[in-house]
C-alpha cells in the first residue's frame, strides 16, 4: 500500500483556503469605480493677445511689475485706423445728406408736386369734356337745320369735324392724364429705390465706422485682471508687428485653479459636475494616487480637436498640493463617478481590455 506524503494534505487545506478567501476577495471587495482623464494645470496666468494685426508703438510695463485690472499695458498704432475712420464719417455723413435730399424731394413730389399736376391735367380734361358736348349741342342743331334747308351741306359738314376734333381732344387729355400718372408714380419709385441704396449704404458704413472704433479702442491693451507681469523683455516688442491672436505677454494670478483633461467615451459617459476627484501630478511622482484633490466643473459635450471630451476640474482652494504648483504640470485626474463595484468585476474588465470607467 502507497503512502501519502505527509504534507500533502496540509498543502490541499492551505491552497483551498487561499483560494477561498482570494474569490472573497474579489466578490465581495468593492471599490469606488474611477475615470482616468491625463491633462494638465492651468488658471494661474491670463494670456494677453494681439486684439488685431498692427505695429506696437508703445511698451507701458514690464517684467515683474504688478498691475491691477484696466491698466495700459501696451498700445498698438493706431492712426492708420484713425485716418480710415474720419475718411468713413465723411462719407456716412454725405451718404447720410443724400438719403435725406431724396427723402425730401420725394415728399415734395408727393405732397405737392404732383398733385397740383394732377389737378391741372384733370381740369385740362374736363374742358375737353364740355367742349365736346358744346360742340355736340351745335353739330346736332346743325343737322336739324339743315335737314330743315336754313343751313347749307357745308355748315354741317363743318359742325360734325368739329364735334370729332372735340372727341380727340378728350381723348388726348384723357390719355395725357393716365400718362401723367404712370409718369408720377414711376419718378416716385425711382427717388425711393435711390433712398433705399443710399440707406444700404448709409448701413454698410456705419458698420464699418463701427467696426474701426473698436479697433482703434482695442488698440489700447489693457489688464483683464490685477497680477504681475510676466515675460521676457517687454521692451522688445516696441516695434515688432503682431498677427490677432498672438500673444504678448502674461498675468500671472498665482498657483493655477483648475486641471484641464480629456476623457474617452466611456469615461465621458460616467463624468458629471460636481463628482470629486484625486490628481497625481508628473512632477510628484512618489504620489501613488496624488494629493491634489478637485471637482469637475464642466464636461464637453462634443469632442474637442484632440480627439477627446475636455473636462475641467477646480481645484480646491484649502489644498495647498504636494508642494509648488505651476501652470502647465501635467498630470492625472481620478474621478469618482460614484459607483461601487467589486474587485472582481474590475479584474475581469481589465482582462477583456475594457478601459476605466
Amino acid at each position: 500500500m502507497r503512502r501519502r506524503l505527509p504534507l500533502l494534505r496540509t498543502l490541499l487545506v492551505l491552497l483551498g483556503a487561499f483560494l477561498s478567501c482570494a474569490a472573497a476577495i474579489l466578490g465581495l471587495w468593492r471599490l469606488d469605480r474611477v475615470v482616468v482623464a491625463d491633462g494638465r494645470l492651468a488658471g494661474g496666468s491670463v494670456q494677453i493677445c494681439s486684439p488685431r494685426d498692427g505695429v506696437v508703438v508703445e511698451v507701458r510695463v514690464r517684467a515683474g511689475d504688478r498691475v491691477v485690472g484696466g491698466d495700459l499695458l501696451l498700445r498698438l498704432d493706431s492712426r492708420d485706423l484713425e485716418s480710415e475712420a474720419a475718411a468713413r464719417h465723411a462719407r456716412f455723413e454725405g451718404l447720410v445728406a443724400q438719403r435725406e435730399e431724396r427723402l425730401a424731394e420725394a415728399a415734395k413730389l408727393r405732397e405737392s408736386v404732383q398733385p397740383r399736376e394732377r389737378l391741372e391735367a384733370e381740369e385740362e380734361r374736363d374742358r375737353a369734356r364740355v367742349e365736346r358736348e358744346r360742340v355736340q349741342i351745335e353739330a346736332t342743331a346743325a343737322r336739324r337745320l339743315g335737314d330743315e334747308g336754313i343751313v347749307g351741306r357745308i355748315q354741317v359738314e363743318k359742325a360734325d369735324l368739329d364735334l370729332k376734333l372735340a372727341a380727340i381732344s378728350v381723348e388726348h387729355a384723357e390719355h395725357a392724364l393716365g400718362l401723367l400718372d404712370a409718369q408720377q408714380r414711376s419718378t416716385l419709385a425711382g427717388l425711393m429705390a435711390d433712398a433705399r441704396r443710399l440707406e444700404g449704404e448709409v448701413e454698410a458704413e456705419r458698420l464699418t465706422s463701427e467696426a474701426l472704433v473698436r479697433d482703434i479702442g482695442a488698440s489700447q491693451v489693457t489688464a483683464p485682471e490685477g497680477g504681475a507681469v510676466e515675460g521676457g523683455d517687454l521692451a522688445e516688442l516696441r516695434g515688432r508687428v503682431v498677427r490677432k491672436g498672438d500673444e504678448l505677454l502674461r498675468i500671472g494670478l498665482g498657483a493655477p485653479a483648475r486641471f484641464e483633461a480629456a476623457l474617452s467615451d466611456n469615461g465621458r459617459a460616467a463624468v458629471r459636475p460636481g463628482q470629486r476627484a484625486t490628481i497625481r501630478l508628473d512632477g510628484f511622482p512618489w504620489l501613488i494616487h496624488g494629493s491634489v484633490r478637485a471637482t469637475v466643473a464642466r464636461v464637453a459635450d462634443r469632442r474637442g480637436q484632440t480627439g477627446g471630451f475636455s473636462v475641467d476640474l477646480d481645484l480646491d482652494p484649502v489644498a495647498s498640493g504636494p508642494g509648488p504648483l505651476r501652470e502647465g504640470m501635467r498630470g492625472t485626474a481620478r474621478i469618482v463617478v460614484g459607483e461601487t463595484v467589486s474587485l472582481g468585476r474590475l479584474f475581469l474588465e481589465r482582462i477583456a481590455g475594457r478601459s476605466a470607467p
